[in-house]
């Protein structure tokens, strides 16, 4: 099938399971994924991919990466994070450390897996999808209550933590791909963060918006700017994504300050023509490509290891949760509903696997787990958090 023919085909099956998806109540991501198993299907594959449709939704994945992680960073609120801390920092050491722990204890001392690999396995096990709790939130009108500021701030303090940690993953990953010398990374991580700085300092001073006022305009810098930083920390030897996510968050920063301090950034013209770009055409592919990467047969003969890290990922972020609530108000029950409400995965932990998947880290077995996991987390945490949730009275 011609290329161009096959990116429709993705973008239409995905489109129809997302949507099938949302009227179930169900994330889209999962039907994007559920689109990317059935078109990697022997006998459908062999009918719409060639090795040039392979080539381009590959090509296209990679700029989804880059976006979805700029997304990524644009949600991160470093201010709040400052005002939260102090609230949320105990939750969130909890809920992130917890299910980090386990999946590396046992995939390294249960199922012998190398310490690269266990390391992964728990990184990808302890990030969350704050974005899918705040629309759980939004769903029951929750988002201006007690209940729902506590669970803003605890995704705000755990998107920190877990910046932390992708970075790690990320330069991890990186190194295992790219002989570098840690003298060597020191010095450009310097230099990414004098670049950094001066063009905040330059863009601040001359008003981004007063320079670019059109929306054509507004949108080639928005997509200009997540894959110059990916170009430069790549070339820096840091790999694109840390790039992307730390734009995210300068441009965040720049948005925040800038001379519309109405305006929040969730309407800013550059993050709404982002997300239209990103979530509408080239993340979807990205996750189509996961799904066809994921091997669905050998779930069979490696679902042991499937079923225990969902296990853990699922258990650990929901007591981890409740473990935090306990200690600071003696109440298990609220501490067990923000678990499920911050346990839904289905973003970060997806593009952490699949870029170890490439670097050759995961197998193509492993990184079918983790999916597995992923999906099933996504799937069960919106159904009990909705009937805890009936049994539940928030103050």
């Amino acid at each position: 099938m011609d290329p161009l023919l096959a990116i429709i085909a993705c973008l239409f099956v995905a489109a129809l399971l997302a949507e099938v998806c949302a009227r179930v109540g169900i994330p889209r991501v999962i039907g994007h994924i559920s689109a990317g198993m059935v078109l990697g299907l022997g006998p459908i594959r062999s009918v719409v991919f060639s090795s040039d449709s392979v080539w381009l939704l590959q090509m296209l994945a990679q700029i989804g990466i880059i976006l979805l992680l700029f997304f990524t960073g644009l949600e991160i609120n470093l201010r709040l994070f400052v005002r939260n801390v102090a609230l949320a920092s105990n939750l969130s050491f909890w809920n992130t450390t917890l299910p980090l722990a386990g999946g590396f204890i046992v995939s390294r001392y249960v199922f012998g897996l190398e310490p690269s690999v266990s390391f992964i396995v728990g990184v990808c096990l302890s990030v969350t999808a704050t974005a899918l709790a705040l629309d759980l939130l939004e769903e029951f009108k929750l988002l201006h209550t007690r209940f729902g500021n506590l669970v803003v701030a605890a995704g705000t303090v755990d998107d920190v933590y877990e910046l932390l940690i992708i970075t790690l993953a990320l330069s991890y990953i990186q190194a295992t791909s790219v002989t570098t010398q840690f003298a060597t990374m020191a010095g450009n991580a310097a230099i990414l963060a004098l670049i950094l700085l001066i063009a905040h300092h330059m863009l601040r001073r001359t008003s981004l918006w007063d320079i670019f006022q059109t929306r054509d305009s507004t949108l080639m810098v928005g997509i200009l700017i997540p894959l110059a930083a990916a170009a430069l920390s790549s070339s820096l030897g840091f790999g694109y994504l840390i790039g992307a996510l730390l734009a995210g968050i300068f441009i965040r920063h720049l948005l925040l300050i800038d001379r519309h301090p109405a305006r929040v950034w969730q309407e800013h013209r550059l993050s709404h023509n982002i997300h239209t770009i990103a979530f509408g055409f080239l993340v979807p592919l990205f996750f189509v490509q996961v799904g066809m990467l994921t091997d669905v047969p050998s779930l069979g003969s490696n679902l042991p290891f499937a079923i225990t890290i969902t296990i853990i990922g699922v258990a650990g972020t929901v007591i981890g949760c409740a473990i935090a609530h306990w200690l600071r108000d003696r109440q298990w029950r609220l501490g067990l509903l923000l678990g499920w409400a911050l346990n839904s995965k289905g973003d970060t932990e997806i593009v952490i696997a699949t870029l170890a998947l490439q670097a050759g880290i995961l197998t193509r077995d492993l990184f079918s787990s983790i999916i597995f996991m992923a999906v099933v987390s996504t799937l069960v945490s919106p159904i009990i958090f909705r009937r805890m949730l009936a049994t539940t009275t928030l103050k």
